[in-house]
């Protein structure tokens, strides 16, 4: 987890555990399953269930992974842990969910005016004695 510093100290041990029970260990927009081997495509999850099928997936070129569910916070802010505010999502789907806010975050640092550059360009040019 990036920024340990901006999560309160119960984060993993009560937080985290009590969304991933609410919302049954499952991703609410994909349903992938917490530490579930699958693959995607099309940003669509096609789980899968046993060794042969992750054995048949591999033979096949897919790129199989095991889920680790994420807690997003719905408002962008990790300081407000309040359980209507977090949802359990899988990286793929976090990621998109958090994309429309990043981009917008990248478009304002673009937008935003250069800052003052500071220089001695305002002195009077000094020459040199010969």
């Amino acid at each position: 987890m990036k920024n340990k510093h901006r999560y309160p100290d119960n984060w993993n041990d009560t937080i985290r555990p009590a969304i991933l029970a609410r919302d049954a260990y499952k991703c609410n927009d994909c349903g992938a399953k917490h530490r579930q081997y699958g693959y995607y495509v099309n940003n669509v999850f096609m789980p899968l269930d046993d060794k042969f099928q992750i054995e048949w997936a591999k033979k096949q070129g897919f790129k199989v992974t095991k889920i680790h569910l994420q807690i997003a916070h719905l408002d962008q802010n990790p300081a407000n842990n309040d359980y209507s505010n977090l949802k359990s999502k899988c990286p793929k789907c976090h990621l998109r969910f958090d994309n429309l806010f990043n981009s917008a975050k990248r478009l304002m640092r673009r937008q935003a005016p250069p800052p003052p550059t500071i220089g001695l360009s305002y002195l009077p040019e000094v020459k040199k004695p010969t």
